[in-house]
């Protein structure tokens, strides 16, 4: 099609120097007559002679990333790749698999496994250009540099495979001698039900047979298959679905198809005349060869119980995925809650810690957190204020004494808590021993628990528990649920909606002086920021820009895991909000309405509910106080789980800086191949490998870091299932092509716009006056778009969730349309939301078009 565009029938061995081994053996196996999908590839020169440019090469590796995204193809190779799409896809009919193909990937000396990245289930033309410079940008990442700098490979660049993706209904890998003895008189197979990602990822449980040459089996060892892995239904999509209990323990592969599967693979093994490593998956009756590689000898074996917080679903379990949690964490961060969960109050009763508890409210699964029914149920359901008996009144006035001193307490720590905070981060941690390090660490996570942390659960219990009593008071009042909802925050502080006006004041400032809105309208934000550094001219902006960090900094980037840096450490995400603020050009307040107004409101409707409840006017009294009460503390406990969050993060970043510093500690040691790595390490695991004289240093940290690696990265790709119980898994809408759809309602009001899909802050520029913003959930620095969009439809979330409280703070309406909203809905769309009573309806184009 072009010089850079080659199908499988014209790559040759001769060609593996442009498309590299992984293309060249998929050919070689094509001509063979083996069964191959159908593929074409682009050579490493099309990245190397039209795109790597004098202005790519002085680029540090991630803005290089971040350029290569924002690349447009010549018409020339458009158009070649589009014919390729087409002619892969039947038209758009089928998904394919884009692959990275390193030049020097699948050597004999190298394999490269892992270490470029590869992308399933690309469903239109337009995901398969994204995926081709997301392979390209691979080459690029930090792991792929050292991978290439440690094993002596020189820069040759990457070529990418587009093939037909082949959805087989069991999939695995063939290895023509044993992996971990290398006798070569045993063949292995490892294999699974769904997409092969089960096993090339380690994502799902596996049957494992050892066989002889004839495909006669000698030992098995059959797996618990409770989940499979198959494609969803938008590009890059691979969801999780359940295993019918009757096929839990039934081989994923007959004797007969395992002879099958060994005269493949030994035909294989003939063709290169070495032992290989074969990724294949069954379809119907045919066995697909996926790709082979010369076997690469394990150090060890890897150990299932090397992998945490992955896919190991309890019997009878039910809970529900947490909307803060929706994107992957890393093993470090979620082992820190799993111990944090177990030193804190977790009953309004008592202040027994909650390893006393057998359920705890976390359930970790897929790398995301889960709420735990069964916790709530026994502990924040049953609550005995409709109860009589002495110990109910016990319960009652213990409960009641904590929602009045509860959060007042919680406040009055604060101070001791930021001196604290303040005293751990004037040391100099490049001075210090790890053992010191280690101490240090924590210190810092006992200030955390003990001063801020250790009522959380309690508090997020009262919030729920608030809400409850003023629904109830409020039962027979015609408006309820829009005065509950109105009133949720109006009287308590918000810190993140402060946070938030600030950096309003500093958008606006920029926009007052022309040079700095120039500025902000026509760089990058690291150039900005390297501007801001550099050009006194700007020093207005920038004195209240570091005033803003220094006292703010410490909000994250991105979830709450310790693996993303903080706004201090990477100041140009705070300027890419700005930047994003001043594109989209709201002029309007922070706070869309005046709340003094509405709190009047909602206070008249509640006296005259009163008034028509009881004739005595004692009775009046005592109602209109009870409910302002309720009011009151709903709002307060609201609030406190954001101002909570926003004070957590005072702690999480200098964990993470110490953390990185005992990483680079390691790094030295030759423990972990990164100091990134420490975040695949628990918590426990980085204690005993600091403490002097550890036999624990003896474990194998560089196999065990790459392994949960791979499955974090892994799980970041899958959509997680919404609802689980009893070992199934839920999503609440099961297809999309429908006039409208219930959802659930967690701000009140109603709005009418274009979808505008976000997944970044870079995204936010793109977002227009009225448009409703659909999330996979709403990140708290995103909060300036709040005074632009009319709604939200969001992946996750619940009322007591960030995007609920703060939206409702701007009035505006927000419905969760559970774990779908991100792949059923589309850029451009016209729907209408009902935030009160959780709906969302399509908008034909005619009633569109009096709202453009």
């Amino acid at each position: 099609m072009t010089d850079y565009i080659f199908h499988l029938g014209q790559i040759s061995l001769s060609n593996s120097r442009d498309v590299g081994m992984k293309a060249v053996r998929l050919a070689e196996l094509h001509r063979k007559g083996l069964r191959i999908p159908d593929a074409y590839a682009l050579t490493a020169g099309l990245l190397n002679d039209v795109y790597w440019t004098d202005s790519l090469k002085n680029l540090q590796a991630q803005k290089i990333q971040d350029q290569i995204l924002q690349l447009d193809f010549p018409e020339n190779i458009r158009d070649g790749i589009r014919n390729v799409w087409e002619e892969l896809s039947s038209g758009g009919k089928y998904p394919i698999i884009v692959r990275s193909s390193g030049i020097d990937e699948d050597s004999d000396n190298t394999s490269c496994a892992g270490i470029y990245e590869s992308f399933l289930n690309i469903r239109t033309y337009s995901d398969a250009e994204l995926a081709v410079k997301k392979c390209w940008a691979s080459y690029f990442s930090d792991h792929a540099i050292k991978y290439r700098k440690d094993n002596e490979i020189n820069f040759n660049g990457i070529g990418v495979i587009l093939q037909v993706m082949v959805e087989g209904e069991s999939s695995g890998v063939f290895f023509t001698v044993n992996p971990i003895s290398l006798n070569k008189e045993e063949l292995a197979i490892e294999a699974c039900k769904g997409l092969n990602i089960g096993v090339v990822d380690g994502a799902a449980a596996t049957d494992y047979f050892l066989i002889n040459r004839r495909g006669e089996v000698q030992e098995d060892r059959i797996g618990k298959k409770t989940l499979k892995y198959t494609a969803g239904k938008r590009s890059f999509d691979i969801e999780v679905d359940t295993i019918s209990k009757n096929q839990w323990y039934e081989p994923v592969l007959t004797k007969q198809k395992i002879k099958e599967l060994t005269n493949t693979a030994l035909e294989i093994e003939r063709i290169y005349e070495m032992p290989c490593d074969i990724e294949w998956t069954i379809k119907g009756e045919d066995i697909y060869i996926l790709q082979t590689r010369p076997v690469s000898r394990y150090a060890k074996e890897e150990k299932a119980s090397d992998i945490l917080y992955d896919d190991n679903i309890e019997d009878h379990l039910e809970c529900s995925l947490l909307d803060r949690f929706s994107e992957a964490a890393t093993v470090c961060y979620l082992s820190l809650l799993q111990c944090w969960q177990s030193n804190v109050y977790l009953s309004f009763y008592n202040k027994h810690k909650g390893s006393f508890f057998k359920e705890k409210p976390l359930v970790f699964l897929f790398n995301r957190v889960y709420w735990n029914f069964k916790f709530q149920r026994e502990n924040y359901d049953n609550v005995p204020f409709k109860k009589k008996g002495l110990m109910n009144l016990y319960k009652k006035l213990k409960i009641i004494r904590l929602m009045l001193l509860g959060y007042k307490n919680w406040y009055r720590r604060l101070n001791k808590y930021d001196r604290l905070i303040i005293n751990f981060s004037d040391f100099n941690l490049t001075k210090m021993s790890i053992s010191e390090l280690r101490l240090k660490l924590q210190n810092v996570i006992d200030v955390f628990c003990n001063y801020i942390g250790r009522d959380h659960y309690q508090f997020l219990g009262l919030a729920q528990v608030c809400y409850n009593l003023l629904d109830s008071e409020l039962s027979d009042m015609p408006e309820r649920k829009k005065i509950i909802d109105l009133v949720k925050s109006a009287e308590a502080k918000n810190i993140t909606v402060n946070v938030n006006k600030e950096l309003f004041e500093l958008a606006e400032l920029a926009h007052s002086d022309s040079g700095t809105l120039q500025l902000f309208l026509h760089k990058s934000a690291d150039q900005i920021y390297g501007e801001l550094v550099l050009n006194s001219i700007y020093g207005l902006f920038k004195d209240k820009f570091d005033s803003f960090i220094q006292k703010h900094g410490h909000r994250g980037t991105g979830c709450d895991d310790l693996y993303y840096p903080h706004w201090v450490e990477e100041p140009s995400y705070v300027i890419e909000i700005i930047k994003q603020y001043l594109i989209i050009n709201s002029k309007e307040n922070v706070l869309k309405k005046d709340n003094a107004e509405e709190n009047s409101n909602y206070r008249e409707k509640v006296l005259e509910y009163s008034k028509q409840l009881n004739k005595s006017k004692f009775k009046q009294y005592i109602k209109y106080r009870k409910v302002l009460w309720l009011i009151r503390l709903t709002a307060e406990y609201m609030a406190l789980r954001e101002n909570q969050r926003y004070y957590f993060d005072k702690s999480w970043v200098l964990i993470r800086k110490i953390m990185l510093e005992i990483g680079e500690r390691l790094k030295t040691k030759h423990i972990i191949p990164d100091k990134n790595d420490i975040f695949h390490l628990t918590i426990d695991e980085i204690y005993s490998v600091c403490d002097m004289g550890s036999n624990d240093c003896e474990k194998d940290y560089k196999r065990i870091t790459a392994l949960r690696k791979k499955t974090y990265e892994k799980n970041m790709k899958i959509t997680p299932p919404y609802l689980i119980k009893s070992m199934d898994l839920y999503r609440l809408q099961k297809s999309g092509g429908k006039k409208s759809y219930k959802a659930v309602g967690i701000s009140p009001g109603k709005a009418i716009g274009k979808v505008r899909m976000v997944g970044s802050v870079k995204d936010l520029g793109n977002v227009e006056q009225g448009d409703i913003l659909v999330v996979s959930s709403f990140h708290p620095s995103w909060t300036p778009v709040l005074s632009v969009v009319s709604g939200i439809i969001m992946n996750y979330g619940n009322i007591l969730s960030h995007g609920a409280v703060v939206a409702r703070e701007y009035k505006v309406p927000v419905v969760v349309f559970n774990d779908v909203a991100t792949k059923m809905l589309t850029e451009g769309q016209w729907l209408e939301i009902d935030g009160t009573n959780g709906r969302i309806r399509v908008v034909e184009t005619g009633e569109a078009a009096q709202y453009v």
